[in-house]
């Protein structure tokens, strides 16, 4: 009985300190993230669908604090995002949509966002989303899963954020959907803090 009562309070007294060093971590990147002013970079988009070829498209991205987003990869695919507009040509969506009115790019605004932001336990929160922190050699990754049942296929089930060991900022973002398709974007490249018009951002 004592031994038993002694495992189980090892393994409590393990939890609670693995929970510390998990808080401790995403206080890092929430400080880390929350601190860009801006941020340019090559980003690159890899999808895979089961039974089909991958797709590999590349472009540029530049992001100013706190809600400008640019992200190009032709003339014809691009997201471009002002406050609560947003100005998209890539797959089913093509035109300028409030972002805060539309109920299926709201959420994508917000990800992306908050993702550069390091605010994944507010997105978590938010959405009533299971968290968990894991890593490999070079980055902390931050797995969102969602609590909700498949509700017609529309939506991720899973999203995944990279964060790179060295500065606590956003390395990638892993979206799979109801169907197991993988659309990755990782962003290469990364200079941050560099001056960039308002303009730029052209809706």
């Amino acid at each position: 009985m004592k031994k038993v009562l002694f495992i189980l309070i090892a393994w409590l007294c393990t939890i609670n300190v693995q929970g510390q060093q998990d808080s401790l971590i995403f206080k890092q990147i929430e400080t880390a993230s929350s601190s860009i002013q801006s941020m340019e970079c090559r980003v690159r988009n890899t999808m895979k669908r089961p039974n089909k070829p991958e797709e590999i498209k590349v472009g540029n991205l530049k992001y100013l604090a706190s809600n400008h987003i640019d992200a190009h990869f032709s003339e014809e695919e691009y997201i471009v995002m002002k406050g609560n507009k947003m100005r998209i040509k890539l797959g089913v969506f093509n035109g300028t949509f409030r972002t805060d009115r539309n109920p299926l790019l709201k959420p994508i605004s917000r990800m992306l966002v908050n993702a550069i932001n390091g605010q994944c336990r507010a997105m978590a929160e938010e959405n009533n989303y299971n968290i968990a922190l894991t890593q490999d050699s070079q980055n902390y990754i931050v797995t969102l899963t969602t609590k909700k049942k498949k509700l017609i296929g529309i939506g991720y089930k899973e999203t995944v954020f990279k964060y790179g060991k060295d500065n606590f900022r956003l390395k990638s973002i892993l979206l799979i959907d109801y169907k197991d398709n993988h659309d990755l974007y990782s962003f290469e490249n990364q200079v941050f803090d560099k001056a960039i018009d308002k303009d730029e951002f052209k809706l």
